[in-house]
This record gives C-alpha cells, sequence and structure tokens, in this order.
C-alpha cells in the first residue's frame, strides 16, 4: 500500500496495479555445478568445429554423462531448455551465435570471439 502511494506521488498516471510482478529465477539444477553447463555448451559447440548445432543435440551428451535416459521426456524437455538459457546468455556475452528461429535453430560458436572469460 505505501509502495502504491508512493509511486503515484512520483508518477500520478501509472496504475501500480499495470505492474507485471517479477518472475522468480529459475531453480538452479541438481545435475550441474556452477558453470557447469555453460563450459559444457562451449565444449560442445567447439566439438563441432564450425558446424552449427542443435540445442537438443547438445543437452544428450550431460544426460548420458549423468546416467539419465535421453528417452524421459520431462527430463530431456529439463536439461534442452537449460541448453537454451545458457546458449542465449552466451550469445549475450557475445561468444556464440544463434542460427535462425523456432525449432530450426542452431548454434556455432561466434566467428570473431568476444573479449569475455569462460
Amino acid at each position: 500500500m505505501h509502495l502504491d502511494a508512493t509511486l503515484r506521488l512520483f508518477a500520478p498516471e501509472l496504475e501500480p496495479e499495470s505492474i507485471a510482478p517479477k518472475k522468480p529465477p529459475a531453480a538452479r539444477s541438481h545435475y550441474f555445478a556452477i558453470g557447469e553447463l555453460a563450459r559444457r555448451c562451449l565444449e560442445a559447440l567447439r566439438t563441432a568445429e564450425g558446424r552449427v548445432v542443435a540445442a537438443e543435440e547438445i543437452a544428450v551428451a550431460p544426460m548420458r554423462d549423468k546416467g539419465l535416459d535421453p528417452e524421459d521426456r520431462k527430463t530431456r524437455s529439463d536439461f534442452i531448455q537449460r541448453v537454451l538459457n545458457t546458449l542465449t546468455v552466451q550469445k549475450g556475452k557475445g561468444m556464440v551465435e544463434k542460427i535462425g528461429n523456432g525449432l530450426g535453430t542452431r548454434w556455432r560458436l561466434s566467428v570473431e570471439p568476444a573479449d569475455h572469460a569462460e
């Protein structure tokens, strides 16, 4: 109530109810240590040697390494989404490039690497 009143003081035209609530951050996966998934994604793209790679292809390898069944749709979907989120962050850092959109999206290492550390 007090925050709404303060907002109305500084922006009378703003309706506090129109402000969307923040989404909680995605829960950390107990399958990966901090930075492990980013390292695995970049490693997979380096191994591809310039070939474009789908997120699903990247997600299957860690599943097998962790002893999980890649045919388990729920876990596979979770891993793919985590890989996509990680690749999107890496794209923002200039480390990877996104090719295409939707189901046909592929990824590769940036042609001109950014001056960022992994």
